[in-house]
């Protein structure tokens, strides 16, 4: 069933990373949003 969800160009695990980059930037933007309001 999993196989299913994964992308057939078989970058699944790159693509998941590239993302995981991206919420932790926009962690660290939100964080110094916070504390510098």
């Amino acid at each position: 069933m999993f196989g299913k969800l994964l992308p057939r160009e078989g970058n699944f695990f790159e693509m998941f990373n590239q993302h995981a980059e991206r919420i932790v930037e926009a962690a660290h933007a939100f964080e110094q949003l916070v504390a510098n309001y």
